[in-house]
């Protein structure tokens, strides 16, 4: 991290007459509706639907394709004998979505046996596996209802159906051109699909299926209280918070206070969430989600989903301190993993190349996403990590805006044993001899198709203020921009040539506290994870800072505050 920021601040265009206009003509407050037309939302209707997300804007799953012959089969299901595997996924979405589907179909009246499975990272990988259905035909299951995953598992689908086992596939992610020849394919993203917005995670299509089930009333419970498992799933799998997403997430999130899940009052216990307040959407990506995909990373994805599923209020106490333990040897063994990420290609001399692919071994493969992100951001550059395992290297991908990653994997799928992802993350495989030549033919693919890239983040700035406008009622106010996630990011603000006026390092040296201020005004600052910034910044120096601003509370007290996202010198 350095002072002279690598990222290139984009500022939103506003319109200021209009952001009057809706001010005055809904009775907002001037700094949301100057966000709000940066944001391009003009219109009154616009708006008024944006800031009051609500239940009553969800689209008929019915219209989703296959949901009729989905709920059909799930149905007869339920009324055999033979009892219904649900096979998720090692993620949050994965794990909430599973935990949705199973305790839907456990509230049926017809009481058959719902077998929840999720695979191991490292043994099974993504997705439906041979496994599993081997698993399915042992326990006599002749149905298995797939959650987050099963959109490319023809193979496997096929394998079921040999075996006796029905499939019905519900999913969010791309499917290929040829479907699985399974009892019913639910995907948002079909070709075929009129179902009027794509964007749902794998728990949000779940929870459309469970809705159907109600609405033909196969189930027994009110759909409304899965709705925090839904606003988990997500926040977490970073699907835009748009359209049904934005009132799933709000209504979810207004639940999660008074949730009847025993688990989740134990991970907010655990995690100091302060639910007086109310639960927000980063106390679900920066508390709740990390800890939940902390088993499938670390482990094994079994102990996240009984903290979800258990009704003992002692077991979900146990499981939410194991989670909690396996989060901070996540963090300590992702911090390491990056170190050397980073140590190898400074040694290699490799920081400069326009892809940046590092490999090692022993590193542990439910982190190697993290790894490369981490990478991503501090240079700009796309980056591809990859453990090695008895002569193969495995491993994911980043790529920064502009980059489609999975293009590049694809022009290399020769050398690939497998791949998979979308524009700006991907995984893949390959045997450890081949590395050399995919690092030669991605190289050569950049130079090819992006020799004009400029390596660079981006930060996008919603307004320049003065310190004199931020105003404790006007930044209340800005909750109702709520739930923030992808396309709908927190609130960023700039505050331009102000001077450092203190200076501190706290949380034993890895964040930075400081107090900004002009002739008149100043705001306190923390700038996480920037303790060694101190070294680099000194009392007088006039900045330019960028970062989203809120209201801290203690001890009866309230300022404003900024938490920086970044800082740089000023030009005068």
């Amino acid at each position: 991290m350095s002072v002279n920021a690598v990222k290139e601040w984009r500022y939103r265009k506003g319109d200021e007459k209009l952001a009057r206009h809706l001010s005055n003509e809904l009775d907002l407050p001037y700094l949301l509706s100057r966000i709000l037309v940066a944001r391009e939302m003009g219109s009154r209707e616009e708006v008024y639907s944006f800031l009051n997300p609500n239940l009553r804007s969800l689209h008929d799953p019915f219209l989703l394709p296959d949901m009729e012959r989905g709920v059909d089969r799930i149905q007869r299901g339920l009324s055999s004998e033979k009892g219904i595997m649900i096979h998720g996924d090692y993620d949050a979405d994965g794990i909430t979505s599973t935990a949705v589907m199973v305790k839907a179909l456990s509230s049926s009246p017809y009481k058959t046996k719902i077998t929840p499975y999720l695979p191991s990272r490292l043994e099974e990988g993504y997705g439906l596996s041979r496994k599993a259905v081997d698993k399915a035909h042992e326990l006599g299951i002749d149905l298995i209802i797939t959650v987050d995953c099963g959109i490319t598992a023809a193979p496997e689908v096929e394998y079921a159906r040999e075996k006796g086992i029905d499939v019905v596939i519900t999913d969010h992610h791309e499917p290929e051109a040829e479907l699985p020849d399974a009892a019913a394919v639910i995907d948002p993203k079909r070709k075929d699909s009129v179902y009027p917005f794509d964007g749902l995670a794998g728990v949000g299509v779940a929870f459309k299926v469970v809705a159907a089930l109600q609405m033909r009333g196969i189930i027994d419970l009110d759909v409304r209280d899965l709705l925090d498992l839904v606003a988990i799933g997500t926040i977490a799998d970073i699907v835009p918070l748009r359209d049904e997403n934005r009132s799933l997430v709000s209504e979810g999130l207004k639940r999660m206070g008074n949730t009847n899940i025993p688990g989740l009052r134990a991970l907010m216990r655990e995690t100091k969430i302060d639910i007086s307040r109310g639960v927000r959407s980063g106390d679900i990506s920066f508390r709740i989600s990390p800890r939940i995909n902390s088993a499938g990373r670390m482990d094994h994805p079994d102990l996240a989903l009984e903290l979800l599923l258990t009704d003992d209020r002692v077991d979900a106490d146990t499981f939410a301190r194991g989670l909690n333990t396996m989060n901070y040897r996540r963090q300590a063994v992702g911090n390491r993993v990056s170190r050397e990420v980073r140590q190898m290609l400074m040694d290699e001399g490799r920081m400069e190349d326009p892809i940046l692919i590092a490999h090692g071994e022993g590193w542990e493969l439910g982190l190697l996403g993290i790894s490369a992100n981490r990478i991503l951001d501090e240079t700009g550059r796309p980056t591809i990590v990859l453990t090695l395992m008895d002569g193969v290297a495995k491993g994911s991908a980043r790529s920064p805006e502009g980059f489609d990653i999975l293009e590049a994997l694809d022009s290399c799928s020769s050398l690939l044993i497998e791949h998979g992802g979308h524009e700006k993350a991907a995984g893949l495989t390959l045997q450890e001899e081949k590395l050399g030549e995919l690092r030669d033919r991605l190289i050569q693919f950049m130079r090819d198709r992006y020799a004009t890239m400029e390596f660079r983040s981006y930060l996008d700035i919603d307004l320049d203020l003065t310190l004199a406008e931020l105003r404790i009622d006007d930044l209340d106010e800005l909750e109702r921009l709520s739930p923030f996630g992808r396309d709908n990011p927190s609130v960023c603000i700039s505050l331009s040539e102000v001077r450092i006026e203190e200076m501190r390092s706290v949380g034993e040296g890895k964040h930075l506290k400081l107090r900004l201020g002009d002739d008149v005004d100043s705001v306190g600052c923390i700038w996480f994870g920037a303790g060694e910034m101190i070294s680099e910044l000194d009392v007088g120096m006039i900045v330019d800072v960028a970062g989203t601003p809120e209201v801290h509370r203690w001890g009866g007290r309230e300022e404003a505050q900024l938490n920086i996202s970044d800082l740089r010198p000023a030009y005068r």
